[in-house]
């Protein structure tokens, strides 16, 4: 079961995660402040353990924890511990920083010490991702192998006790079942959840079926309602996955909306590409037509590095440019500069852009320092990135945080005062340190020879806390949460 889950977690990429005080001084984000996952009977820090779950499952351990949601009003942490089908809950204190390090409530599982995959009301079989909306007051919880979104009300008002009963379920007639399906009140594999709050849509990533599943909310949630939205298929019927178009998408995995200029973008790695809906004419049932193709210069082609077909003459020359994609993954969206991060896994980059017409040209790369290559480095000075998987953006400060899934490190660039050039320097790292807690840019082990607070193995993603100044990586294959 532990290789199954673990090669689920290494194909669809989801989080668990690290904490780091951040401070306005790039100097001091290397060691981590907290760990979650891997504490003794007393509750202590155990920085050299990677142990999955310990010798039992417990509320100090957790295996292979995937989504992740931080809520900086309830001050919980919820953690999705996918290979013990549960959801952890820790209290933060008002600055969201933790209570302790034990968690408090569970969800998912009876106890904290339980772990049986089964859909009931109060079991998940394998919870990947985690949405509170406080508008609504309601945790959703993706069952990514239950095929469905487990759908807690009042997490607020009523409280958390562990192995509560869920309120109501999407994808499923019952809480009983857990059959995969195609149609507006089936799914298979939801792999990620999204809000829009302009239009109460709750945006549901149905993986196999290669559409985004969107649940109108404005008049409230029951058991086994139907999506009213459909965005990536043509209908919310039987989907076709075969086809790469404006109106067909094969498989979605990282999804970011632009609230302000009302564009939802998803990259689509089967065919190598990040597509984008204009939305601010609302939604429907029968799909929407993308109008944004990046990566491509046609909706019908899916080429690994396309080298052809651009308007952009830079880009037709043969060779990997900054026009075509190759595993495109999470997507991080800057409303303030209207600029969409991509962080193209193969390519060993992470593009910036900018213009959002056909297949237009990155901007600019992180990465490389030139839009024609895709060369794994670790330079001394931080310019390059191996296998950049995700990113966080704080856009109060300027900060980008590049997690880097090959090297086991997360890079940090200051960008407040743009973007100068491709192949920028970074201005800290975190995961790859030296005795003295300093970066060491040209390290790329898996935690060196040594477990300890300031190393990672495989990086996932990240979120950022900037009103406290903490961030939150994940450290998924030591079992942990720094």
């Amino acid at each position: 079961m532990r290789t199954t889950i673990q090669n689920f977690f290494r194909f669809f990429l989801f989080t668990c995660l690290t904490i780091v005080t951040i401070t306005n001084s790039a100097s001091a984000l290397q060691t981590s402040s907290y760990t979650f996952g891997q504490t003794d009977s007393g509750g202590t820090v155990v920085t050299g353990a990677t142990i999955a779950n310990s010798t039992y499952t417990s509320d100090r351990s957790m295996q292979l924890p995937q989504g992740m949601w931080l809520d900086t009003t309830l001050h919980k942490l919820f953690i999705a511990d996918a290979s013990q089908r549960r959801v952890m809950i820790y209290n933060l204190n008002s600055n969201n920083t933790p209570v302790d390090l034990i968690a408090d409530n569970v969800l998912g599982q009876p106890t904290l010490r339980g772990g049986t995959a089964i859909a009931t009301q109060s079991t998940t079989i394998l919870p990947t991702s985690v949405l509170y909306i406080p508008s609504l007051d309601m945790l959703f919880v993706g069952d990514f192998s239950g095929n469905r979104v487990l759908v807690y009300a009042n997490i607020s008002s009523g409280g958390i006790t562990d192995g509560m009963n869920a309120t109501y379920v999407l994808g499923q007639s019952s809480f009983t079942t857990s059959t995969s399906g195609s149609t507006a009140s089936t799914m298979s594999g939801p792999s990620a959840l999204a809000y829009d709050t302009t239009t109460s849509t709750l945006f549901v990533a149905d993986y196999t079926n290669g559409r985004l599943m969107g649940f109108d909310l404005s008049g409230g949630v029951s058991t086994g309602m139907s999506a009213s939205y459909v965005l990536g298929q043509t209908s919310l019927g039987t989907p076709t996955t075969s086809s790469c178009t404006s109106a067909l998408s094969r498989n979605l995995i990282g999804v970011a909306v632009d609230v302000t200029g009302r564009r939802v973008f998803a990259s689509d790695p089967t065919c190598r590409r990040v597509i984008g809906w204009d939305i601010s004419g609302g939604l429907s049932s029968s799909g929407i037509t993308a109008t944004i193709i990046l990566g491509q210069p046609d909706f019908t082609t899916s080429t690994n590095n396309r080298s052809s077909g651009f308007a952009n003459a830079t880009c037709n020359t043969g060779t990997t440019n900054g026009c075509g994609m190759s595993a495109p993954r999470q997507l991080t969206y800057d409303a303030t500069n209207n600029r969409l991060f991509i962080n193209d896994l193969s390519n060993n980059r992470t593009t910036v852009h900018t213009v959002f017409t056909d297949g237009a040209i990155a901007a600019n790369a992180f990465g490389q320092t030139l839009l024609t290559t895709t060369t794994a480095a670790a330079n001394s000075n931080g310019t390059g990135l191996g296998g950049p998987i995700s990113s966080g953006y704080d856009e109060t400060n300027g900060y980008l945080y590049i997690l880097n899934y090959t090297y086991s490190r997360v890079t940090f660039y200051d960008i407040s005062g743009g973007i100068s050039s491709n192949n920028m320097a970074a201005t800290n790292l975190l995961g790859q340190l030296d005795s003295s807690d300093l970066p060491v840019y040209t390290q790329t082990a898996l935690q060196s020879a040594t477990v300890r607070a300031n190393g990672m193995n495989t990086p996932i993603s990240a979120v950022i806390d900037a009103e406290h100044h903490y961030l939150f990586v994940s450290d998924a294959l030591n079992n942990r949460v720094l």
